[in-house]
């Protein structure tokens, strides 16, 4: 910034000159918005959440069903130890707590969740399994 501009700027700080603030910045900018309305930023927050709800609503949607009958897939003690993560192309990811568990629940049980899962929501076309520290 140079000192000229530092010194337009700086006495425009206080809340009564922000108007003139901002008209002195898109001025300099190149663009005029002080004929436009200031939109509240709920406005946008609601507009990006619908955006991004349209777009991956439905594996979101996936991932909540998973999510609220975990437990009563795979059990309360695996329960406490891993959840899912995410659900993509069939490929459901598991999150492990402990590198142990990880081990365990990969080794012995990775069979019987993915035929449970099956069995109970065939919709979602889980085909694979795959557990990470998480």
């Amino acid at each position: 910034m140079t000192p000229e501009l530092r010194r337009k700027l700086y006495p425009l700080r206080r809340s009564k000159d922000a108007e003139k603030r901002r008209s002195l910045l898109a001025s300099l900018r190149g663009a005029d918005w002080s004929d436009r309305e200031r939109l509240p930023s709920r406005a946008f927050t609601d507009a990006l959440r619908a955006v991004l709800s349209g777009i991956s609503g439905a594996s979101h949607r996936e991932e909540k069903i998973l999510e609220t009958a975990w437990s009563e897939i795979v059990g309360a003690t695996l329960a406490a130890h891993c959840h899912p993560a995410s659900l993509k192309k069939g490929r459901l990811l598991v999150l492990v707590n402990h590198s142990t568990w990880l081990h365990l629940i990969a080794l012995e049980h990775k069979r019987a969740i993915l035929t449970a899962i099956s069995r109970r929501f065939p919709e979602l076309g889980v085909s694979e399994i795959h557990f990470r520290l998480g």
